[in-house]
């Protein structure tokens, strides 16, 4: 039986490498995407009927499945033109030579006309690769590329339309919620109406749920934040079926993650929320699903904690406020045993051109900051003074941008704002 059987081998061997010369394209197999009315697979274990409906497909068996259209265009791609490597041997005495009598992949192509074509896909061949394939019915043996194999060699979750959470840039981020029971509540969002110091509203962004009252949120912090949210995997796909939502936790959830935000260039707010469930099994990860979608997902556990339970903390502007000088009288500063009181007087002038103008006098316990005698540069630093006026005027151009709709230069010229009130800070204070 062995010497047999290697010699059966053997001489399968030499009738594959005789033909393993280039030859011109072989097309196996050919019908038009538009003769074709049904499909049905078998691979392995998984059997599935596709339709056509109308212009669409569907799944026979399911009329909720959330069938990838884009798989079983390219099973018509392949059949409008089933092309082989090579014709391995014409007229075989038996298929069971090359696993065909029973095939791991069978495709019966469901005519417009009403007849049927069976492609049959066997074993691997050991001969560099490929899969051998027949027509049901005849006994002409060929080889297919893995690729064309794996068009049709799928599993269920192979076509399946997976939902994907959107990707956005973390400086398009506008506000992140975090709502629910098991992860501690809080919600990052903008507040028009709350205008902060610079009497401006640079800073529309507060954080609420966490501390007493809401606290101020730094733009540039909160962009980094956000880069944890900007692409966010779902997980490993577990059903699609909305009775199943029960079984994983959630049909009634117990947290929602919401995020908000505006791409360059777009005018509408877009938002996204993701639910999340109970726990596996081995409490490993939390079965997931997004906002209007039946299909749930399996994700790590560790990124749903970075998710639901980020520093909130790193977000927050660390300073206590971005002042706008016009509006500040004076400020009282207490250090140790020192007491240090600064007066600001607003003074507005008219000058001949009926222009008005308002200059700062400035005030320490009580003693006026005056110019030196010859000079006209007062006894304020000059750098605090010129990056003071830096500050409010970009703070203006900010403000003016705003007022004529241009979010985007309003938003670059804030940011900046708010760079030069740190450093400002950080050097004089």
């Amino acid at each position: 039986l062995v010497v047999g059987y290697m010699a059966a081998s053997k001489w399968k061997e030499k009738e594959e490498e005789k033909e393993n010369t280039e030859e011109p394209e072989i097309i196996m197999y050919s019908l038009e995407s538009n003769n074709v009315s049904a499909l049905t697979l078998q691979s392995g274990d998984y059997e599935v009927t596709l339709e056509r409906s109308e212009d669409n497909w569907k799944v026979a068996q399911d009329s909720e499945f959330p069938l990838d259209v884009s798989a079983v265009e390219k099973m018509l791609d392949s059949i409008a033109g089933f092309q082989a490597e090579r014709l391995v041997q014409k007229q075989v005495e038996s298929l069971s030579e090359y696993g065909l009598d029973t095939p791991d992949v069978k495709v019966s192509i469901q005519k417009t006309d009403g007849g049927e074509d069976v492609i049959c896909i066997g074993d691997k061949s050991e001969i560099g690769g490929g899969y051998y394939a027949c027509l049901k019915g005849s006994q002409d043996v060929y080889l297919i590329s893995e690729q064309v194999q794996n068009v049709f060699g799928v599993e269920e979750e192979n076509l399946v339309l997976l939902d994907t959470v959107p990707v956005f840039s973390s400086s398009d981020a506008n506000g992140l919620k975090v709502s629910g029971k098991r992860f501690s509540e809080f919600t990052i969002a903008e507040n028009n109406e709350k205008r902060d110091l610079t009497d401006m509203a640079l800073y529309t962004l507060y954080l609420y749920g966490t501390y007493r009252e809401p606290v101020l949120v730094d733009i540039q912090n909160f962009a980094e934040v956000m880069k944890n949210y900007t692409s966010i995997s779902l997980g490993s796909f577990v059903s699609y079926h909305a009775q199943d939502k029960e079984k994983y936790g959630l049909k009634n959830p117990e947290n929602a993650l919401t995020v908000w935000y505006k791409k360059e260039g777009e005018e509408q707010q877009q938002e996204f929320t993701i639910y999340f469930g109970s726990m596996d099994s081995e409490e490993t990860g939390y079965y997931v699903s997004l906002e209007g979608s039946n299909q749930i997902f399996l994700m790590e556990k560790e990124s749903v904690e970075a998710l639901l339970s980020p520093d909130t903390f790193q977000a927050v502007n660390k300073y206590t406020q971005m002042v706008n000088i016009q509006i500040v009288g004076g400020l009282e500063i207490k250090y140790n045993d020192k007491e240090t009181f600064i007066e600001i007087n607003h003074k507005e002038e008219t000058s001949d051109s009926a222009q008005s103008d308002t200059t700062e006098h400035f005030f320490v316990n009580g003693r006026e900051l005056d110019a030196e005698e010859g000079s006209y540069f007062g006894a304020t630093p000059n750098d605090l003074t010129c990056t003071a006026y830096y500050a409010y005027s970009t703070g203006l151009f900010a403000k003016i941008a705003g007022i004529l709709g241009k979010q985007e230069e309003a938003k670059r010229y804030g940011e900046l704002y708010g760079r030069i009130v740190k450093k400002f800070q950080n050097a004089f204070f």
